[in-house]
């Protein structure tokens, strides 16, 4: 007898369905929630990305600060050589956007996004406080952190 098992969409909320033949059993994992698509490799780091935003709600009704840099990746990451912004705002509402693989912020009149096909490297830097770098080119990159004045 063989056994497999098949995901159809990751996420952490689903419902499985079971088929079986003679020699054959095979769990099908259908998502309910179709948050992030894009990760069709289940890494350390994806799950952990994959838990902030299904996470996200908590934060709602927090300030929100986001500070992003842009910066050109010559020998190695100099804060002092990176365009800094910061914006604060109250989380409304978060999402995803499947066309254009992009995760979503908001709050009154402030938008934000994160692409999800571009990260390559997420961590979690404070209790509250998490940190998104993407590769938009060959050596441009933006960096994201992102941290909730969140009182629990």
């Amino acid at each position: 007898m063989t056994f497999s098992l098949r995901l159809c969409v990751f996420a952490s909320n689903y419902f499985h369905a079971k088929t079986q033949s003679r020699k054959h059993i095979e769990y099908i994992f259908v998502v309910k929630f179709l948050t992030i698509h894009y990760f069709y490799r289940m890494t350390e780091e994806n799950l952990k990305i994959l838990s902030f935003f299904e996470n996200i709600e908590k934060y709602y009704g927090c300030k929100t600060e986001i500070t992003e840099g842009l910066y050109s990746l010559q020998d190695s990451f100099d804060h002092h050589s990176t365009t800094w912004n910061l914006s604060e705002f109250t989380l409304i509402r978060s999402g995803y956007r499947k066309t254009g693989d992009r995760m979503m912020m908001e709050g009154e009149k402030m938008y934000f996004e994160i692409s999800a096909a571009l990260i390559v490297s997420f961590k979690q830097t404070g209790r509250n406080s998490f940190e998104f770098i993407e590769k938009y080119g060959e050596s441009v990159f933006r960096i994201t952190k992102i941290r909730f004045h969140y009182k629990y």
